[in-house]
């Protein structure tokens, strides 16, 4: 699941609108579609759609965006490396 399809998980899973996601980042609908497509948001804009999402679902800010980097390629590769590293220590 890449960043966008998160963000749309979130809004089905708690009936919102792509519309009141809008209204609460403050977003286009293009930035959006462009995330849903596979493009990474800007760290401004994840940090923006983390801290919306936290506010909704009353959950930690840093337990958001933690869950949320999950869904960038680059962090589970570097996560993945850090493990190997450990066992091999």
């Amino acid at each position: 699941m890449n960043f966008g399809r998160w963000i749309k998980h979130f809004l089905f899973s708690f009936n919102k609108t792509d519309k009141w996601f809008l209204i609460n980042t403050g977003f286009s609908n293009s930035s959006v579609n462009r995330w849903v497509a596979g493009q990474l948001p800007r760290v401004d804009t994840f940090v923006i759609s983390c801290e919306v999402i936290a506010k909704e679902e009353g959950r930690c800010l840093d337990d958001v965006i933690l869950e949320a980097l999950l869904t960038i390629d680059a962090y589970r590769c570097a996560k993945s490396r850090q493990s190997k590293s450990v066992v091999n220590d």
